[in-house]
């Protein structure tokens, strides 16, 4: 299943998609803002998939980012980005495992990641404390999560966790699980103080037509529709878990229910 993992994610790098998660670039500006960012700060990126936040944050904030990520091809795309927008000076990508970050205890002033912990295969408390390890005492960690709302009725919440049970390639099964007051303890329980959330019910895709557009251009947009058609017809793992996923993914982007669904920006504080 690891194997089937990490070529799951090389065929999603491959795809270069700039932004998947719900809220889109805004809510990626939003969070880089909600974390004060300064010129010369050390930030580390977890899942940067391929680089367009980390390359977007050098450029907006001119600040040293090392940028992570488990798939050797999302890496391989966010280094070929970086140099093309002339900032792979300000930022460092490496292959890593976020239950072993290769770094120092208090290394960065400040950490992100964004639909991350939801999506991840294993125990989101210990990622979230080997994060924290790495940051300095009085340094921040930021995320920008999906949650359910505590009012969504059982029988929805129950055609979810079913949908999504035992899924080890895709959204995951903790993708809407948890409710705003769930993913704020888990940051208290991780050894960090929620200093600010902002949370904002579902209103577009996680991959806004708009966004793509915008980063890769109309010839970009059209080959990465193209792409994505190929991968999803020729390999059966990633065209099951894709079809597994959507009816939980209707269910976030149906007026029907969308209510019940959402994103939350969180900004923890490391106090020791």
């Amino acid at each position: 299943m690891e194997e089937a993992r990490k070529t799951y994610y090389d065929i999603v790098g491959s795809w270069n998609t700039p932004i998947i998660h719900m809220g889109g670039l805004s809510a990626t500006c939003e969070l880089l803002k909600l974390l004060n960012l300064k010129e010369s700060m050390n930030v580390l990126e977890i899942a940067c998939g391929t680089g367009f936040t980390a390359c977007m944050a050098a450029h907006t904030y001119h600040c040293q980012i090392t940028a992570v990520d488990y798939s050797e091809e999302m890496i391989k795309k966010a280094r070929e980005r970086a140099k093309k927008e002339h900032i792979e000076d300000y930022i460092e990508f490496k292959v890593a495992n976020v239950f072993d970050l290769p770094f120092e205890d208090n290394t960065f002033e400040v950490a992100y990641f964004e639909s991350f912990l939801n999506i991840l295969a294993g125990d989101k408390e210990k990622a979230l404390k080997e994060i924290t390890r790495v940051v300095r005492p009085g340094g921040f960690v930021g995320a920008n999560e999906v949650f359910r709302t505590e009012s969504i009725p059982p029988e929805l919440l129950r055609h979810m966790e079913e949908g999504l049970a035992g899924m080890a390639l895709g959204p995951g099964e903790n993708l809407g699980r948890f409710t705003p007051r769930e993913w704020r303890e888990c940051f208290e329980q991780s050894g960090l103080t929620v200093s600010q959330t902002v949370e904002k019910k579902t209103e577009s895709s996680p991959i806004s037509v708009t966004d793509l557009v915008h980063s890769l251009g109309i010839w970009g947009f059209f080959s990465f529709i193209v792409k994505v058609c190929q991968d999803v017809l020729i390999d059966a793992d990633l065209r099951a878990s894709m079809w597994k996923a959507a009816p939980v993914r209707r269910m976030m982007h149906s007026r029907a229910t969308r209510s019940y669904f959402g994103y939350i920006l969180l900004v923890g504080k490391k106090m020791k």
